[in-house]
């Protein structure tokens, strides 16, 4: 009798059971290449953060950057250290991939596509999407160095 009960419980309580967990953890595609695709640099001096790089690769996330060689970045300066308008290009700072200068750098829209489906979007940051020529190489060694404090290097694979 009692395994009657046990086996009738367990038909009754499995039928009203709904696989719905995986509606809740939906897969983001974009996302998960992001997060692959990104990484994170530090300039550190006298035990102060004077900067901090996050850059995501692009070519492996968006099939419309293929061309060339895309990052979007995100930098952060030290408040103290830096004018409220300067940029990328301010001679206090050189980016580099595989010592190789960048042909283009824009700054990001406010409300650009990359700011809602990339990793690690902070308010703090500028952000900017920086093309460099076509490498050949499959190690992208990206530069940046902060003449003042120091340099930070992440390595990105095609």
């Amino acid at each position: 009798m009692k395994q009657f009960i046990l086996i009738l419980s367990i038909i009754i309580f499995s039928g009203c059971v709904q696989d719905r967990s995986f509606g809740i953890f939906t897969k983001d595609i974009i996302y998960q290449k992001a997060i692959k695709n990104t990484h994170k640099g530090d300039i550190i001096n006298s035990q102060e953060t004077k900067a901090i790089l996050i850059s995501t690769y692009l070519n492996p996330i968006y099939s419309e950057y293929k061309n060339n060689e895309y990052f979007y970045i995100g930098i952060y300066i030290n408040n103290e250290l830096s004018n409220e308008n300067s940029t990328l290009e301010d001679i206090n700072y050189t980016l580099t991939l595989n010592n190789l200068k960048p042909i283009s750098i824009k700054k990001a829209k406010k409300n650009d596509k990359f700011k809602k489906e990339l990793a690690f979007i902070n308010s703090w940051f500028k952000y900017y999407i920086v093309e460099f020529d076509k490498s050949k190489d499959k190690d992208l060694n990206l530069t940046f160095n902060y003449h003042k404090f120091g340099t930070t290097e992440l390595k990105f694979i095609k």
